[in-house]
């Protein structure tokens, strides 16, 4: 089965449309890590254990995973233009509930659950609404536009987190505030571009037993073929969850365990341990080193090293204070 969405104009509503949904879909991205360097700050002040406070972070993949293995399926690339502002609008209420959270302990999870229906619910709506504007061009965006926002994300959310007051409400209330910033340009743009994704309007999608055709970069069409019948590989699914584990683990748990051992008593380094290899990721991507070199194992794991020396070197320098 193929779902086929023709490209827009390429007119400034058009314009206006891709960039609101590209940048909305990464300032989701960044909020997924709003909660990251505040978890020590939680362990303090609600008398959180390292248990419950690595439940809390890994509550946003239930949401992420959840959505995500729905959406694959395809249905939701029919509804984008709704589907869109429902991420943004959820990722602005999952602020607010986690700013509740500074008081209130137990909304923490569902707004951690918010945080991750609006990283998977724009995750497809976002790829979509590039795709059918930009073409290849938004293909490449949204390749890299992940990996952008978590290691700004992170990186942001420490900053904030050390330099700024109210550290457990003043991330999510500068991440609210974008959101909806970039929620009214989407809604702009919806308006300024009402036939690109319009089911009423477009003569697409269309839904055929055609084999998709190759997308066209000039166009911009985007053919998501939907098998009636998948195959289900337990082993890939295990992969996957074992890899947002240990992800988790890294970014989530590990700065906590070093603060609560004395290893070191700084926010910054401690956060900086499990970021180092993300944000080296990113930066590699955004010069383009991960579209061109890192096609191999050996150059992968070179990347993590380089990560992973960042981070012992931080470390030794706590020490040697």
């Amino acid at each position: 089965m193929t779902v086929k969405v023709a490209a827009g104009t390429g007119g400034a509503g058009t314009r206006l449309l891709a960039g609101a949904s590209g940048v909305g879909f990464i300032l989701a991205i960044c909020g997924s890590n709003a909660m990251t360097p505040l978890l020590p700050g939680y362990m303090d002040r609600h008398g959180f254990g390292p248990a419950a406070a690595a439940v809390l972070f890994a509550t946003y993949f239930v949401a992420l995973i959840v959505i995500l293995l729905i959406s694959a399926r395809g249905p939701l690339i029919r509804h984008t233009r709704k589907v869109l502002p429902i991420a943004f609008s959820t990722a602005i209420v999952g602020d607010l509930v986690e700013i509740v959270g500074a008081w209130y302990p137990l909304v923490l999870f569902p707004g951690r659950l918010m945080t991750g229906a609006s990283v998977a619910l724009s995750t497809g709506a976002a790829a979509a609404m590039m795709v059918a504007a930009k073409g290849e061009k938004g293909r490449a965006f949204m390749a890299t536009g992940s990996l952008i926002g978590a290691g700004t994300g992170l990186i942001a959310a420490i900053l904030i987190a050390v330099y700024l007051p109210w550290q457990l409400v003043t991330v999510y209330a500068i991440h609210a505030v974008v959101m909806t910033i970039c929620l009214g340009f989407l809604f702009a743009g919806l308006r300024a571009a009402p036939d690109l994704l319009a089911l009423g309007r477009d003569p697409v999608p269309t839904v055929g037993q055609e084999i998709a055709d190759v997308p066209s970069a000039h166009t911009g069409d985007l053919d998501v073929v939907v098998e009636e019948s998948r195959s289900r590989d337990p082993g890939a699914f295990l992969v996957g969850g074992l890899a947002w584990a240990i992800g988790a683990l890294a970014v989530g748990a590990m700065p906590n365990a070093i603060l609560a051992t004395g290893i070191s008593d700084s926010l910054l380094v401690a956060q900086c341990v499990g970021g180092a290899c993300l944000i080296v990721s990113m930066l590699a991507n955004f010069a383009g080193v991960g579209l061109r070199v890192i096609t191999s194992l050996p150059s992968v794991a070179i990347l993590l090293a380089v990560g992973w020396s960042i981070a012992i070197a931080g470390l030794a320098g706590a020490f040697s204070r």
